[in-house]
């Protein structure tokens, strides 16, 4: 009697722990975070024809972005693919059909064989954002799925799971007498809950009696507490029962949604093996790292596969182990036609299939990109964490394959050529013209050998990369002047701090003077350091580096010196600052960032304001834009033409001493790509941004297609006849000059302009230049205007310089409220904590 109550005492005492054990679970802390990943969405995917990418890299994306590889097209999200033709449903009753040849996409049609100019799909999944658990799971819901996909497990697992309360007795007896035969415990006889409470509530998988029985008292105890919950959700609900029929009624359709909800726990807690060291969680996660598709969208033979790994996940891994993959097939197969899932017909049609494994890797996608644009989530988001969010960024897979190709082909290339670049890195990005949003992004050679990115941590001199960005800012100053103005280039010595500097153009000569579309196409420095002098006069030493910053040149100095790029910066930072010569004006600060949303309320919690700030004017921008159209057709960057590259497109080259650092910028009119190439030592390349770096770029503009539509001029320009020489006058062509501008000169016969501007240094022997053409008594003084430009001219002028002195002041305190606004942004950008 004594031994009966003391046994009692101690079940009781022991169910009361289970119970306990249970409500803790059942009632997590606030504290508890989703257990979801967090998640990192690329921008849509657009492909066209010409990429260069196979059907493998396309159908890789494809399973990244959610679409599901099938026999068969019956919903929107299914594609087939076979070795040279993908076929997409991308919307009900629409299919898009890729062909393939050379490792190019050849075309893009319609069923009816009409082309698609530009086809848009879902973002792609990058990566994922797991913690210490290191855990990719993706929850999927109980009625999304097909029967057989939770019905394989139970018939493999628990064939009398809706029958039994937690634990199956003869389950149980007949796993006792197995062992005793084969005297050990060689046959388990865990139910589906008492899986999920060993590894969610005890977390313990040892295997010892007593675990066994912790196991099964919560099981137990687990089934009646969600029992009890769901009885009285339906009590209050439906009201109270009134008989024993609605009674026995309500408790089976209390059991039903309890058994549904334990089995929808189970298909997304289940552990079904590793991943390039990535624990695979639950069979939506499972399918689409071994399928290549949704849990939805598996056939029986796959659901099969998953539901015979569970016993021991990575011995049966259809990637490891494909042959005791199959065989476990087969088991769980013959499993779900006892149970009355499948038929037998069904199962041998399985059977007879190969086990076709489509690999999706949890590995990250782009890491150089993934890394920075998680560096961009703000604080106070990163804060409260980023488990169970998504984060939409800019990047678009198709630009930024291409752009690992043209880095890693122009590798190989280079090095050939000029085997003194072997072991130099290469850095490409590239920017939405209008808005700034990364596209594409390449840190260097190799990632996996080096995780340094180049393309937005390397900070190096720009050289002559700088002087388009700052003609701009003089033409913005100066209204007067333009393309066709006339620069000194002759000998200069500036002198600052008791030093002296004598710059050297690059060729080591001297051209007198020359127009300022001349010095931009072939990279003159002494036109350039006398712009930025002639600016200097009134704005002060500051200047440039004034407006520099504003347009993201964080270490710009004010040394004479900065005019020709001798400060550093990174390759991200001279993509933001040309926006400013691609949209009009306008500066759009570089962000990777599109907004973050809360997964399961479908939130937006932060959503991107990328800063965005007038500088100069549309002219301004048009006219030096057209400038560097010169640099590509005539100038320094002549190497893209003959390396076959057809389009609209602007450039700039820059060097640096002894060729240490070689770039190139190029723009169209909705991308802005800059290349950067030199060792990380500092290491002499003895390359020009013309040798290196053209080539990087010219293969990524012409492999993407760019270059499609033509720059459009300003409204406030027209084109004017000019004087291309300085002195005779006997070479004329015509220049882009503001209309307000049109009238300055000396109106020669036939209607051709005689341009009266001249930057260049007033203490320097002047050389009047005071000339008689053969047909005009104009006489025209580059030095004393007056004597080309009558009063009506300097009346204009003169309301002009008010309007424009209005505009500065409006524009300056535009510069003030955005620095205010900028520094205030700044401080609230970080690096994710180390727990992301």
């Amino acid at each position: 009697m004594g031994g009966s109550v003391g046994g009692g005492v101690v079940g009781y005492l022991a169910y009361s722990a289970a119970l306990s054990d249970v409500d803790a679970w059942l009632s997590p802390s606030e504290e508890v975070v989703s257990v979801e990943p967090g998640r990192i969405y690329s921008a849509p995917l657009e492909y066209w024809s010409g990429l260069p990418l196979t059907s493998d890299e396309i159908a890789e994306d494809l399973q990244l972005a959610g679409y599901a590889r099938t026999e068969v097209l019956q919903k929107v999200g299914d594609f087939q693919q076979t070795q040279n033709r993908i076929t997409v449903r991308f919307e009900p009753s629409k299919d898009a059909v890729f062909s393939f040849e050379d490792g190019k996409v050849l075309s893009i049609t319609s069923q009816k064989e009409e082309p698609i100019r530009r086809l848009v799909l879902n973002s792609v999944q990058l990566a994922e954002i797991r913690g210490e658990s290191n855990r990719s799971q993706r929850q999927v819901k109980l009625e999304d799925i097909p029967e057989y996909v939770h019905g394989s497990i139970l018939a493999v697992e628990d064939s009398r799971f809706y029958e039994h309360k937690g634990i199956d007795v003869f389950g149980l007896l007949r796993a006792v007498v197995v062992n005793l035969i084969q005297d050990g415990r060689k046959q388990g006889a865990s139910t589906i809950t008492q899986q999920l409470v060993k590894n969610l509530i005890l977390n313990n998988s040892d295997k010892t009696y007593q675990r066994k029985a912790k196991e099964a008292l919560r099981a137990i105890a687990l089934e009646r507490s969600i029992e009890e919950d769901i009885l009285q959700s339906l009590e209050d609900e439906l009201g109270a029962v009134t008989s024993e029929e609605q009674l026995k009624d309500r408790k089976a359709k209390a059991q039903k949604k309890l058994k549904d909800k334990l089995i929808e726990m189970y298909i997304n807690e289940v552990y079904l093996g590793q991943v390039n060291g990535v624990a695979i969680v639950g069979v939506d996660q499972a399918a689409r790292t071994y399928f290549g598709k949704p849990a939805a969208r598996m056939t029986i033979g796959e659901a099969a596969t998953l539901a015979g790994m569970i016993s021991s996940p990575n011995r049966y891994s259809p990637l490891r182990h494909p042959e005791r993959a199959h065989e476990r097939r087969r088991i769980a197969l013959k499993r779900m036609v006892a149970v009355g899932l499948v038929t037998e017909q069904q199962a041998k049609e399985a059977v007879k299939k190969p086990l076709e494994i489509h690999k999706t890797s949890p590995s990250r996608k782009f890491p150089w990109f993934v890394g920075h644009a998680l560096s961009e989530v703000p604080d106070d988001v990163a804060q409260m964490g980023l488990f169970g969010k998504d984060v939409h960024t800019s990047i678009q897979p198709s630009l930024q394959r291409v752009a690992e190709k043209a880095v890693q082909e122009s590798i190989v290339k280079l090095e050939a050529a000029y085997p003194q670049s072997k072991g130099a890195q290469i850095a490409l990005v590239s920017v939405k013209a209008r808005t700034g949003e990364v596209v594409a992004m390449v840190g260097g050679r190799d990632f996996y050998k080096s995780q340094f990115n180049r393309a937005t941590q390397a900070y190096r001199p720009i050289g002559s990369i700088i002087k388009p960005i700052m003609t701009g800012f003089v033409l913005q100053e100066r209204q007067e002047l333009h393309p066709g103005c006339w620069v000194d280039d002759n000998p200069l010595t500036v002198k600052r701090d008791g030093k002296e500097w004598s710059p050297k153009n690059y060729d080591g000569g001297f051209k007198e003077q020359v127009r300022l579309r001349e010095a931009i196409q072939s990279s003159r420095n002494i036109p350039m350091v006398n712009l930025f002098l002639e600016l200097e006069k009134e704005f002060g030493s500051d200047w440039l580096k004034d407006r520099g910053q504003e347009v993201g040149l964080s270490r710009i100095n004010s040394y004479p010196s900065s005019s020709l790029g001798a400060f550093s910066a990174s390759p991200l930072e001279v993509a933001g600052a040309y926006t400013v010569i691609a949209d009009g004006g306008i500066y759009h600060q570089p962000s990777s960032l599109i907004n973050i949303q809360e997964r399961e309320q479908d939130k937006i919690v932060w959503k991107s304001n990328n800063k965005e700030l007038e500088v100069i004017d549309s002219s301004s921008a048009w006219m030096v834009q057209d400038m560097m159209v010169s640099v590509i057709e005539e100038g320094t960057a002549r190497k893209v033409r003959k390396m076959g590259v057809e389009g609209h497109f602007a450039g700039k080259t820059g060097t640096t001493n002894d060729g240490r650092d070689a770039w190139f910028i190029g723009m169209d009119r909705d991308m802005i790509t800059v290349v950067w190439v030199g060792f990380d030592d500092n290491t002499p390349l003895d390359l020009t941004g013309g040798q290196a770096a053209i080539p990087t770029w010219a293969r990524y503009s012409d492999w993407t297609g760019s270059g499609h539509y033509p720059f459009m001029p300003a409204a406030g320009l027209k084109k004017q006849s000019i004087c291309l020489d300085a002195v005779e006058c006997n070479e004329t062509g015509e220049e882009w000059v503001r209309k307000s501008s049109a009238s300055r000169g000396a109106l020669l016969p036939g209607g051709l302009w005689r341009q009266a501007c001249f930057i260049g240094d007033e203490h320097q022997d002047k050389r009047e230049l005071r000339k008689t053409t053969s047909n005009s008594e104009t006489w025209l003084s580059f030095f004393g205007l007056e004597d080309s430009v009558d009063k009506e001219s300097t009346k204009s002028r003169q309301v002009e310089k008010n309007e424009k002195a209005k505009k500065d002041v409006k524009r300056e305190g535009k510069r003030k409220e955005s620095k205010k606004n900028g520094n205030e942004e700044e401080k609230s950008r970080f690096r994710l904590l180390k727990k992301h």
